[in-house]
Formats: C-alpha cells, structure tokens, sequence
C-alpha cells in the first residue's frame, strides 16, 4: 500500500478483488443488515441517561423534602396529634423517598444485559413515534401484551427522562 492512500479504500479494493462469490455475498449480507438500522441502534441509551440525570440532579432543588414539608403539614392539619410513627408512615406512602426508588429502579435495570435494555428502549421509542414494524409490535404483543406499560415500569428514572426527550425532539408525544 503506497503512502497518502487511504487504508479503507485498500481493505474494499482487496475484498472485492480477493473474495470468493460466497464471501462476497457475506459481504452483501452483512450490508444489508447494516442499513436496516437505524439510527436508534447506534446510540448509547446508558451514556445518555447518565448524562442527564446528572444534569437534572444539579440543576433541581430538593423537591422531595419541599413535597414532604408540605404534604406532612397538610396531614398535621387534619389529624393534629398524629404520632411521629404514624405521620412518618403516611409521607412514606404519599411523598416516598424518590432516591430510595430510582436506586430500586437502577438496581433493577442494572440487572438487565446491556444489549436487552437497548433493544427494550429502540423498541420503545420505535412504538411510541409509530415507527415500529407492525411484525415486531405483534411479537411483543403475542408474548406480552402489556409491553410498553412493563417496559416503562423497568426503566429507571434517569432512562425515563431520556427516553422523553428523545421522542419530544423526535416529534412524538410521551404520554407516560
């Protein structure tokens, strides 16, 4: 290979000149393929939520002590001499700790292979943009109908956030 030429024009001259008619319809395979993904394939969905939960984590007051204050002062209202134990209770039902469950949600996603938490979110902005294959939508639904309501609820918090953003600059709607 001479100097200044380009090694990726050298690797398809030698493929094309060297590769058997088998080989060469790997090749065509193997593009075929690569062109059916799309742009949602390549994209690293675990990158992105980490990037922006850490943007919403400092760009966002404690809103959960500020929720808790109120709904506690609200309760207090109603039931003035409730025990310590009983309103502490009643927050953790109407105002729970937010970080407790998206460490539960990461944890639970961080369970997931890598590979099936992308392909569950491609599928997901797929479907919710209308844009997935009537075939693959009818698969999921045959062995899941409730698919999109289960896939949402084993998404984390900081996955969710991504996942509506993505699809509002898609131009879709999120109505999760």
């Amino acid at each position: 290979m001479s100097e200044g030429r380009d090694p990726f024009l050298a690797v398809i001259e030698y493929i094309l000149s060297s590769a058997s008619d088998d080989e060469l319809l790997t090749v065509e395979e193997a593009i075929r393929r690569r062109r059916q993904k799309g742009p949602l394939d390549r994209m690293n969905f675990r990158d992105m939520a980490r990037e922006t939960a850490s943007r919403v984590e400092t760009q966002m007051p404690d809103i959960h002590a500020m929720t808790r204050r109120l709904v506690g002062g609200i309760i207090m209202e109603q039931q003035p001499g409730i025990p310590q134990a009983h309103l502490d209770a009643l927050l953790d039902h109407f105002a729970p700790d937010s970080a407790a469950l998206s460490a539960r949600a990461r944890a639970r996603e961080g369970q997931l292979p890598p590979e099936i938490l992308s392909s569950m979110m491609r599928q997901f902005v797929a479907f919710s943009l209308g844009r997935m294959p009537a075939a693959e939508e009818r698969d999921l639904r045959q062995s899941m109908p409730d698919w999109p309501e289960r896939y949402w609820e084993a998404f984390s918090e900081e996955t969710r956030i991504v996942l509506r953003d993505m699809i509002r600059e898609a131009g879709g709607a999120v109505g999760r």
